[in-house]
């Protein structure tokens, strides 16, 4: 525990009757998304550290374009993000199940959007990873 605060009382008040107000948290909005936030996701994209790539890759509001050029990204790291982020479509899930890196696959493979021919698809790879990645979520379905 830290010896110093950042918290103001008023701020500590409201803390306290938030915590003591039963409604869930969902009730509070996320700021909406402007075109300059979409410009900041989009620079993040271009970034040469691969982590912060992967961050664009993984937000929810990555213009699809982005996303699209992402899945070539020459980093693993960043595919993976990709193929994580629970907003990518079917048709670019489609794509990474072609991925060179098995981890790519495998993540396709447990993605809710991929589609059942994709999963079909998966069930055939080369890994066994991926394979096994495939027989475990298809048996619990």
């Amino acid at each position: 525990m830290s010896c110093v605060t950042f918290l103001t009382d008023e701020q500590r008040r409201r803390l306290h009757l938030a915590a003591l107000d039963g409604s869930p948290v969902s009730t509070f909005r996320s700021p909406e998304v402007t075109e300059s936030t979409l410009r900041r996701i989009a620079a993040l994209g271009q970034d040469p550290r691969p982590g912060i790539r992967a961050s664009a890759a993984a937000h929810r509001h990555a213009p699809q374009d982005l996303l699209h050029l992402l899945a070539e990204d020459p980093d693993t790291r960043v595919r993976v993000a990709l193929a994580r982020n629970a907003w990518v479509g079917a048709d670019l899930l489609g794509r990474l199940a072609g991925d060179a890196a098995p981890a790519v696959r495998q993540w396709v493979a447990v993605h809710t959007s991929t589609t059942p021919a994709v999963r079909d698809r998966l069930a055939q790879d080369d890994d066994a990873q991926v394979r096994a990645v495939v027989a475990m979520v298809t048996s619990s379905r």
